[in-house]
């Protein structure tokens, strides 16, 4: 009688080990390696337990670029290899990540070349609306904004989506508010995460890349709408709630209550070593019957955006530099009734990295309808400081920040300016003293050395205290600048003209 072979792959799991497939033979059987992976060996089939294992294949390192075709990079990933498009181009299919042979191939981006114009960029901001008009509900233009800012941007995108998200979200959701608590929570998370999409710090680079005015402006108009979008969100819940968001570079917290909870409910966030909390106004008549929602936003990586440029075309040279050293938060009230919460003051204690020789104040985002906004500081004052902490107190509601000024004492470098001019231009008279001094002595018959001595005293001393006073008189502020660079080359310059002036004397 013959005996019946047994299937050793079938009677065991995994034999042959990960990623790699098992084959039965007459008394025995061999392993060969999943497509995309390759005996440690060497050899193409193998035995078990011979310490043989399949590891991945580079595809990338041999010919997957050229199978990913013209102006394509290659991705290795286990088994395997993904493609995708190098930066000025764009997959004919819109998939970010392709196969070859699958019919995807890399055109020229359009947006590449686009810059900056007006014309231009309306043109893909109604473009981008075009795209997501189709769309119904606040939730799917959400969701389709924050699929296509997923990867990267160009400057042009990012104005483009930032209206598109700013026009979409208001449009929609002031229209189609409804009572769907669950609904509201994924709006707000999404939203959340589409705002998050702009700000992560690989996108830093690109909002840079925008001119300044431009970036402010959207990066103004992307902080209100998140602002306001959630605000407008949290006003539908009917009872009271607390609803958490967070991202990787934002983090979201809101408060809903009603007039029946106010002593209960006092609204403070603590994340990422910033403590916030707002205080109202004591109220001694009863509360009305209504609702209360309270928004607090935390941007983590925005400050380097909201300081002021470095190459700043200010005319203003006594304008200081401000360094936004620590996070940028918000909080946003509303109330129905409009006088049934109102704002006593804000209090918040926000970490800084402290930089020795620098001011350090407190300061909100000031911006107009039009989204144009500075840094400003009234209403806010500080209460407390240390090497790692600062607190404020503000009486009003914005973006809060810690900022430096590196611009130091500006009367000290207007006076310090001031006595470089005078010492500057005295410098000069007395060179020219010199020289009518030496002329008389050598060339002159009559001398008359006390009567010429009084006034070299005069011009050498006098008339430039009377050239700085008068500039002075007319422009004081421009003495003094916070761009060292400018004194730098400045006494280079001087000291090259003294140095030549020297020479010049000793022939």
């Amino acid at each position: 009688m013959l005996g019946k072979d047994d299937n050793e792959c079938e009677n065991a799991t995994q034999p042959c080990g990960e990623h790699a497939n098992c084959t039965n033979t007459e008394g025995s059987y061999y392993c060969t390696c999943m497509s995309g992976f390759k005996p440690s060996n060497g050899q193409q089939s193998f035995v078990p337990n011979d310490g043989t294992s399949c590891v991945d294949v580079d595809e990338c390192s041999n010919d997957g670029t050229v199978a990913c075709g013209d102006h394509a990079k290659c991705e290795n990933v286990d088994g395997g290899f993904n493609c995708s498009c190098k930066e000025g181009y764009q997959p004919s299919t819109g998939k970010l990540q392709f196969k070859p042979n699958d019919g995807t191939s890399c055109q020229e981006n359009p947006k590449a070349k686009c810059e900056l114009f007006k014309d231009c960029i309306a043109e893909h901001i109604n473009r981008t609306l075009a795209r997501i008009s189709h769309l119904k509900t606040p939730l799917e233009k959400l969701q389709e904004i924050n699929k296509n800012t997923l990867g990267p941007l160009l400057p042009v995108e990012v104005v483009s989506y930032v209206e598109a998200l700013s026009y979409s979200s208001w449009n929609t959701m002031s229209d189609s508010v409804s009572d769907n608590e669950a609904l509201h929570n994924t709006t707000i998370n999404v939203l959340v995460n589409t705002v998050n999409n702009f700000l992560q710090k690989d996108k830093i680079t690109v909002w840079e890349a925008l001119p300044v005015d431009n970036q402010r402006r959207s990066l103004t108009k992307l902080l209100h709408t998140a602002e306001q979008v959630t605000l407008l969100m949290s006003q539908s819940f009917k009872r009271t709630a607390q609803l958490d968001a967070n991202a990787s570079d934002i983090a979201l917290k809101v408060f809903a209550f009603d007039s029946h909870h106010m002593k209960h409910i006092h609204p403070h966030v603590y994340t990422g070593g910033d403590y916030i909390k707002i205080s109202p106004k004591k109220r001694k008549e009863p509360h009305p019957n209504g609702t209360v929602a309270v928004v607090f936003l935390r941007y983590s990586n925005i400050g380097s955006l909201l300081s002021s440029p470095k190459n700043s075309s200010s005319k203003d040279p006594s304008e200081q530099r401000l360094t936004v050293s620590s996070a940028v938060i918000a909080v946003a009230i509303s109330s129905n009734p409009p006088t049934l919460y109102e704002l006593e003051k804000i209090t918040f204690t926000l970490k800084y990295a402290k930089t020795a020789d620098k001011d350090i104040k407190c300061a909100f985002w000031n911006y107009s309808d039009t989204m144009n906004g500075n840094w400003a500081t009234e209403g806010c004052e500080l209460t407390h400081s240390n090497s790692t902490h600062i607190s404020c107190k503000c009486n009003h509601l914005t973006h809060f920040a810690v900022l430096m000024s590196s611009g130091g004492s500006v009367l000290f470098c207007s006076i310090t300016a001031g006595l470089l001019h005078y010492f500057l231009l005295a410098a000069f008279a007395w060179m020219c003293i010199e020289g009518i001094h030496l002329y008389l002595i050598v060339v002159g018959v009559i001398y008359n050395k006390g009567f010429l001595h009084k006034n070299f005293y005069v011009f050498g001393y006098v008339s430039p205290a009377v050239v700085v006073g008068i500039s002075a008189a007319l422009g004081y502020k421009y003495y003094g600048t916070t761009e060292v660079l400018v004194t730098v080359h400045e006494k280079k310059w001087v000291r090259n003209s003294l140095d030549g002036l020297s020479k010049e004397r000793a022939f």
